[in-house]
């Protein structure tokens, strides 16, 4: 899971170039990829939650990068309904280093694996 969450975040990676970009941008990847996966009225709620606590400059921005990463969630990633219940992200040689805890994969992405 932690290949496939650094894959859906390629695309904004460009905007994340310090440990300190990646470290808020991790957080908003997370909840979208978690809200996608709720049915419409507790994603709705979940999303509401997050942009009520955001100062009120950047809240239309917030909610057009959230839901951008949920549509590409849902067309690149639709098969995969595993939760991200927790991760730790670390800074070696090599480059991030990205460590996810997520709830059991469904029955037909064992098929996948």
């Amino acid at each position: 899971m932690s290949d496939v969450l650094m894959e859906f975040l390629e695309p904004y990676t460009q905007f994340a170039r310090t440990d300190d970009e990646m470290e808020k941008l991790l957080p908003l990847a997370v909840v979208a990829w978690n809200a996608s996966l709720l049915d419409s009225q507790k994603c709705q709620q979940m999303l509401e939650a997050i942009i009520n606590v955001t100062p009120p400059s950047a809240k239309a921005d917030l909610k057009s990068i959230l839901e951008q990463m949920m549509k590409r969630r849902q067309k690149h990633f639709s098969q995969n309904r595993r939760m991200v219940l927790e991760y730790q992200l670390t800074r070696t040689p090599q480059g991030p280093h990205l460590a996810v805890v997520s709830t059991m994969p469904n029955a037909d992405e064992f098929d996948e694996m």
